[in-house]
C-alpha cells in the first residue's frame, strides 16, 4: 500500500513494537492490531524500528518487511534518541504485543517500549504486552525507572495473567489481562491474506510449526503421521530467514517450506486436518480456525504465555511439556470442545475491543475517573469522597464560583428541577436566601433587592414555563440596568421537541433583554468542567460589562438528589475566576497586577498574528521586556522580531513535554494578537501545565477566550495601552534578569530546523522562505505551507499575511491579489493546489502587475489529508494551473526536479521580470 514516509503527515495512533521482526506470530498480531484500531476510526502510523545498529538484518528486505509495506502506513526509521519528533505526527502512542517488556529484549530499545519518548499529555496505552515468562527480569536500579514510565500509561494491557501479577507485584502498577489482538479482531480479515498465499497444498494434510526442532519433537511428528495413516506432513519453520538451513537439518524431515510468507502460514494452519506446534502463536491461531491440535510448551520461550492461554480458553488437556507423551497418551487426539473456547473467545473479545475502543476515544481527562481499575497510575491512598451526579457536580460549581465573585443574595422559586441548588444556597451560610413561590413576583422582588443594595441579585427556578415568568421583571432590569442573574434549570438538550414535560426553548426566552446567556454542557469529565467555568465567569464578568444589566445562566439537570446528600456533598470547591480589567479601572487596579508581573521570574508572552508594529509601539514592547522577567516566542504571522524574541516552532517540536516542564515551563503566559500557526505545538505544552498556572489575555474586544483552558485575566485593551501602562506604573530599579531567555536560547541553539535535501514540499517552502527578499510582502497559504514555512527563518522588514481567523483554504489566493493591489512591493503568495483551484477565480479580471509572484506547490490532491484515505477528502487530480494563468496574462514557469527548481528560484525572486509571474512546482 504505502511507501515509508517522509514524516509529513499526521496520524490518531502510532503503533509500536515489534511488528517488524521475520516471525509469523508477531506479524499477524500487529496486522490485527492495526486493522482494530483502524476499525475504531482511528488513522493509525506503524512506527518503525529504531536504528540501533549500522546492519541491522530486521530493517532490510525481508518477508516481514514486504508485508508491512504493502499494509501500513510506516514512519521514517529514527535513532533512539531522535524519537521525541513523532510526537508531531501521532496524538496517541499504543505499544503493542508480544513480548515487548521481557526485559531480554526491551533493554535493547532504550525505554522506548514504554514510551519514554511520548509527552504527557499523548495518550498512552500498552495493548497485549507480554513479559514473556511467569518472572520479570529487570535489575531493581532498572524496575524503578520502568514503574516510572509505567505509571504515565493511560491503560496497560498483558497478555499474560502473569503479566498483571509482575505489574502489580514488581512495579506497583495496575494492569488488566487482555486478549492478543489476533483474537480481538474478526477471524474473517485474514481471509484475504489466506487467499494472496503463494504456496498451496492439495488434499488433507497434517501442519506442524516448530520454532525449537529437536529429535523428541521430530519422532512426536512421525508418530501423528502414523496415526493419521500416513497423511502429508507440512512442516513450517522459524520465521528468520537466515535460520531456515540449520533448523530445516535438524527437523529432518521432507515438507519443511523455504521462503514461507506470512500469507503462506496463514493458509497452511486454516486448512490443516491437524496442528502440532511449539508456538504460542501457532496454538492461538489453530483455536482461532477451530483445529485439532497439540501445543508443545517452549519454556525457553516462555511457559507463562502457554499456561496462560490454555486457562483462559480450557485446552489443558492438548498442552504438553514433554513430545513423548504424544507417544503414549492417546486422548490427545480427541476432539476439541469448540463450543466452551467460542464462547469464553465471543465474550472476552466484547470485553477487550470495549476497553481498548474506551482509551482512545475517551478525552485524556477522563480516562481515570471513568475507568477506575482499567487505569494505570501508581498506586493512590483512597479518597473519601461522597458520590453525587454530575449534574450536582455543575450546580455546586456554579454556586461555588457565585460565592467567589461576591453574589449572596438569592431569591428561590419552588419546583424540583432547582432542588440541587437550592440545597446548595441553603447549605452555605454565605448565601441570603428569599423564598418566593411566584416567578413572576419572584423577578420583581429581586429587582426591588439589587435597587435597594445596589448589588447583584440571583433569581432561581424550576424548568418549564416558570422561566417564562420571569420574562416582565428581566425586561424592566434590562432597561434599569439592574444586574439580576437568572439561574434556570432545565431538562438535558435532547429532551427539546420530544414532548416532554416541563420543556421549552428556555435560552430564547429572554433574547433581546438580557446581556448574556449561556447554558452549561452536559459532557463529563475536564471539558466538561473546563468548558462550565469559563461560561458561569463569563457570564458573571457581563452583569456589570460597559453597562449593567441581567444575564443568564441555564444548567441542564437529568438527575435530581431526591434523597439529600449528606453534608460533605454541600461544601463548595475552590474554583479559579476569571477577572477583567479595564482602562476605567484605576491605577491602583493596574498597579496591583504590574507588581504581581514584577515578581515573576518565568514570564512566556505568546505573540499571535499581528501586522508589523511601529517604532513607537516596537520601542513601549522593548521597554517592558527590559523590565519584565520576558520571553516573547513569535511565528512568521507575528511580524515581529527583537533580541527578546524567539521564533519557536523548531524547539516546541524538538523537545518532549517532560523537557518543557523541566525547563522553559512559565510562571504565567501573557498572549498579544491573534491566532498562531496551524497545529501549533504551544497549545499542548501550555494544557499540560499544572492548574495555577494564570493567563492573561489582552484584547481589545474583553472576550473570555481561553486556548490554553489556564485563563485568569482578561485585560480589554490594546497592547499600546497595556504596555503603556505596565511600563508607567512598573518599579523602574527591576529589570529582566535574563535568566529565562538565556534557558529559552540555550536550548534553541541546539535544534536545527527539520528540512530535507530531497525534492519535495518541505523542500520548496525552506528555500522560498530563505531566499525572500528584505522590504517583500508574503502571505502564506493554509495547511503544509504555513505549517513548513514556519521552520524556518524569513528575511528582516518582510511582513507576513495569512487567512489564520478560520483557518479556511478557500480565499488565500484571493487575499494575496487584494495586498498587492495596494502596495509596489514585491508580492509572494506561497499556496498549495487545492486552495488555488477552490479560489482560481482570484486571478480573473485582476490587475497583473510585475510586483506579483505566485508558487503554487501542486501535490495532486492534499497531501496535508492524504493519510485519511479518502478519494473525496484527498480529491486526488492531475490539473495543473497552466492554461489558466497563462489566459489571464501570467508569465508561467514550471518546476518538475530539484535541479529546476534550484535553478529557477533566483529568477522568480529577482527584479528581472517584466510581468507577473505564476510559478508551478510539482512535488
Amino acid at each position: 500500500m504505502n511507501e515509508i514516509l517522509n514524516a509529513k503527515e499526521h496520524y490518531d495512533v502510532g503503533i509500536f513494537g515489534v511488528w517488524s521482526g521475520c516471525n509469523y506470530g508477531s506479524i499477524a498480531t500487529y496486522y490485527a492490531l492495526n486493522q482494530i484500531v483502524s476499525s475504531m476510526g482511528k488513522t493509525v502510523l506503524m512506527i518503525d524500528k529504531p536504528i540501533l545498529t549500522d546492519d541491522d538484518v530486521e530493517l532490510k528486505e525481508t518477508h516481514s518487511r514486504r508485508f508491512a509495506r504493502e499494509h501500513y502506513n510506516i514512519s521514517k526509521q529514527y535513532k533512539l534518541n531522535q524519537m521525541q519528533a513523532l510526537n508531531g505526527l501521532c496524538d496517541a502512542f499504543l505499544i503493542g504485543s508480544d513480548q515487548v517488556w521481557n526485559y531480554g529484549i526491551s533493554k535493547n530499545f532504550g525505554k522506548a517500549f514504554y514510551l519514554d519518548f511520548a509527552d504527557d499529555e499523548k495518550k498512552k496505552i500498552a495493548y497485549g504486552v507480554s513479559f514473556g515468562h511467569g518472572v520479570d527480569f529487570a535489575p531493581d536500579k532498572e524496575r524503578k525507572i520502568i514503574s516510572e514510565y509505567m505509571s504515565r500509561f493511560d491503560g496497560i494491557g498483558t497478555r499474560e495473567a502473569d503479566g498483571v501479577r509482575i505489574c502489580k507485584e514488581d512495579y506497583g502498577i495496575r494492569a488488566q489481562q487482555v486478549l492478543d489482538p489476533v483474537f480481538l479482531a474478526d477471524p474473517q480479515i485474514y481471509d484475504p491474506l489466506i487467499e494472496k498465499a503463494s504456496q498451496k497444498e492439495e488434499g488433507e494434510f497434517i501442519v506442524t510449526y516448530i520454532l525449537d526442532p529437536s529429535p523428541e519433537k521430530r519422532k512426536a511428528i512421525l508418530h501423528l503421521q502414523k496415526e493419521f495413516g500416513n497423511v502429508k506432513v507440512i512442516n513450517l519453520l522459524d520465521g528468520l530467514p537466515w535460520l531456515f538451513e540449520k533448523n530445516k537439518k535438524l527437523m529432518d524431515l521432507p515438507n519443511c517450506i523455504e521462503n514461507l510468507q506470512v500469507e503462506d502460514w496463514l493458509y497452511y494452519l486454516k486448512n490443516a486436518k491437524f496442528v502440532l506446534t511449539d508456538s504460542c502463536h501457532g496454538a492461538s491461531f489453530a483455536l482461532i480456525f477451530r483445529k485439532k491440535f497439540i501445543a508443545i510448551t517452549n519454556k525457553a520461550r516462555g511457559f507463562s504465555r502457554f499456561q496462560s492461554l490454555a486457562q483462559l480458553f480450557k485446552f489443558e488437556d492438548h498442552l504438553i511439556s514433554n513430545p513423548n507423551d504424544i507417544l503414549t497418551n492417546p486422548k490427545l487426539l480427541a476432539p476439541i470442545n469448540y463450543e466452551i473456547i467460542d464462547n469464553i473467545m465471543s465474550a472476552e473479545r466484547k470485553h477487550c475491543y470495549k476497553w481498548l475502543y474506551d482509551i482512545l476515544t475517551m478525552p485524556k481527562k477522563e480516562i481515570e475517573d471513568v475507568m477506575k481499575v482499567n487505569v494505570i497510575g501508581k498506586p493512590k491512598k483512597d479518597k473519601k469522597e461522597v458520590a453525587v451526579s454530575k449534574d450536582f457536580s455543575r450546580c455546586r460549581m456554579a454556586v461555588s464560583l457565585l460565592k467567589s465573585y461576591g453574589i449572596k443574595h438569592i431569591v428561590l422559586s419552588s419546583g424540583s428541577r432547582n432542588l440541587n441548588l437550592a440545597r446548595l444556597f441553603e447549605h452555605n451560610s454565605y448565601f441570603k436566601t428569599y423564598p418566593v413561590i411566584d416567578e413572576r413576583s419572584a423577578a420583581f422582588y429581586a429587582l426591588g433587592i439589587a435597587l435597594q443594595t445596589r448589588e447583584p441579585v440571583v433569581i432561581c427556578c424550576t424548568s418549564g414555563t416558570a422561566v417564562s415568568n420571569y420574562l416582565s421583571g428581566i425586561t424592566e432590569a434590562f432597561y434599569q440596568g439592574v444586574p439580576l442573574i437568572v439561574l434556570s434549570t432545565d431538562r438535558y438538550p435532547c429532551l427539546l421537541g420530544q414532548t416532554e414535560d416541563q420543556t421549552i426553548p428556555q435560552m430564547s426566552v429572554f433574547h433581546d433583554v438580557i446581556k448574556k446567556a449561556v447554558s452549561l454542557p452536559v459532557t463529563d469529565g475536564y471539558l466538561g468542567d473546563w468548558e462550565s467555568r469559563r461560561l458561569i465567569c463569563d457570564a458573571l464578568l457581563e452583569i456589570d460589562h460597559h453597562g449593567k444589566g441581567p444575564v443568564q445562566i441555564n444548567i441542564p439537570i437529568a438527575t435530581i438528589e431526591r434523597p439529600v446528600p449528606p453534608k460533605e456533598a454541600y461544601v463548595l470547591p475552590k474554583y479559579r475566576t476569571i477577572e477583567r480589567i479595564m482602562p476605567t479601572d484605576t491605577d491602583a487596579v493596574w498597579k496591583k497586577r504590574v507588581e504581581r508581573l514584577q515578581q515573576m521570574k518565568r514570564i512566556l508572552v505568546v505573540y499571535g498574528q499581528k501586522t508589523p508594529l511601529d517604532e513607537k509601539k516596537k520601542n513601549l514592547l522593548k521597554e517592558f521586556t527590559d523590565r519584565f522577567n520576558c520571553v516573547v516566542i513569535t511565528d512568521l504571522l507575528s511580524n515581529f522580531k527583537s533580541d527578546d524574541s524567539i521564533q519557536s516552532l523548531n524547539i516546541l517540536r524538538s523537545i518532549s513535554n517532560e523537557e518543557f516542564n523541566e525547563k522553559l515551563a512559565p510562571d504565567i503566559v501573557i498572549t498579544f494578537g491573534g491566532k498562531r500557526m496551524l497545529n501549533d505545538p504551544i497549545l499542548p505544552r501550555l494544557r499540560a501545565q499544572k492548574k495555577s498556572l494564570g493567563h492573561w489575555r489582552i484584547s481589545e474586544d474583553g472576550a473570555v477566550a481561553d486556548p490554553y483552558r489556564k485563563l485568569s485575566r482578561v485585560f480589554e485593551c490594546s497592547m499600546e495601552y497595556f504596555l503603556s501602562k505596565f511600563n508607567e506604573l512598573s518599579d523602574k530599579k527591576k529589570k529582566n534578569d535574563g535568566v529565562y531567555l538565556q534557558e529559552w536560547n540555550e536550548l534553541n541553539s541546539q535544534v536545527l530546523p527539520d528540512t530535507t535535501n530531497d525534492y519535495s514540499q518541505l523542500y520548496s517552502i525552506n528555500k522560498i522562505v530563505e531566499a525572500i527578499p528584505e522590504g517583500s510582502l508574503v502571505h502564506l497559504g493554509i495547511g503544509n505551507t504555513i505549517m513548513f514555512a514556519n521552520r524556518f527563518k524569513i528575511a528582516n522588514d518582510v511582513e507576513v499575511f495569512c487567512n489564520m481567523g478560520t483557518n479556511g483554504i478557500d480565499g488565500s489566493a484571493s487575499t494575496f491579489m487584494g495586498h498587492a493591489v495596494v502596495t509596489k512591493k514585491k508580492c509572494f503568495l506561497l499556496i498549495s493546489d487545492l486552495s488555488f483551484f477552490y479560489d482560481m477565480n482570484s486571478v480573473f479580471n485582476k490587475k497583473l502587475t510585475s510586483n506579483i509572484r505566485i508558487m503554487l506547490c501542486n501535490n495532486s490532491g492534499t497531501n496535508l489529508l492524504r493519510h485519511l484515505k479518502s478519494d473525496a477528502i484527498t480529491h486526488a487530480h492531475t490539473i495543473s494551473a497552466k492554461g489558466w494563468v497563462e489566459s489571464v496574462g501570467f508569465e508561467y514557469i514550471t518546476a518538475n526536479t530539484k535541479e529546476e527548481f534550484d535553478r529557477q528560484l533566483q529568477y522568480f525572486v529577482s527584479d528581472d521580470a517584466n510581468n507577473a509571474i505564476f510559478w508551478e512546482v510539482f512535488c
